[in-house]
This record gives C-alpha cells, structure tokens and sequence, in this order.
C-alpha cells in the first residue's frame, strides 16, 4: 500500500497503517464524564476523544451522599500525547487505541452535590 489518502472514505494510509483525516473528526464538544467508572464509560470516552479534535477530556468518579465519605471524589483526565495513535478496524464504530495518558486525582465534592429547584 502507498502513503496517501483516499478521498471518499477520508481515510489516510502511511505504508499499512489506516488513520483518520483530522478533518473528518465526528465529535466537537468537550467530553466530560460524571460516573467515569460506570459500565463501557472509559471505552466510549476513548472513542469519541480519537474521533474529535480534542487533546483531553474529563471524568469523575465519587460515591452518593450515603456513603462514609461523600465529600471524596476523583477526577480522571485523558489527554493525547505526542505519540498518541488511533486506528480504524475493520469494523465502522470500531478502534485500536494506543498511548493516551491517563491522569487521577484525588478531588473534593461540593455537598450537596445538588439541590431541587
């Protein structure tokens, strides 16, 4: 396979390689996770991080307000790095995603976390 891109799929190749044109990325909001440790959270964090312009994005983890300590909470920050790499599969809605750092940090809930109008 050539280095290039083919124009209508926007996909671009470097020897065998697959990747995104930054053109085409789908998601353009800032990503923000509130339950960042709930079922497949991460995994589609990832997703639409690789598929957008965005160099990070952002989640907390923390326990309800019954808990021993409702106040502790973490927050979790996805950020690209310079060698951060992302490849189509075979399939449409599918990736291989390498070398995204992960940063956590202790942080401190406001309780209530909210209250009813």
């Amino acid at each position: 396979m050539v280095d290039g891109k083919d124009i209508a799929s926007g996909l671009g190749f470097i020897g065998e390689d697959v990747f995104i044109d930054q053109h085409l990325r789908e998601h353009r909001e800032a990503l923000f996770y509130t339950d960042i440790l709930g079922n497949t959270s991460i995994v589609n964090l990832l997703e639409k991080l690789v598929d957008s312009k965005l160099e990070r994005a952002t989640g907390l983890a923390f326990e309800g307000p019954a808990s021993r300590a409702p106040e502790r909470g973490f927050e979790f920050t996805f950020t690209r790095v310079p060698d951060s790499r992302e490849y189509v599969t075979n399939r449409e809605d599918a990736w291989s995603i390498y070398r995204i750092r992960m940063d956590v940090r202790p942080v401190r809930m406001q309780q209530p976390l909210y209250t009813v109008d």
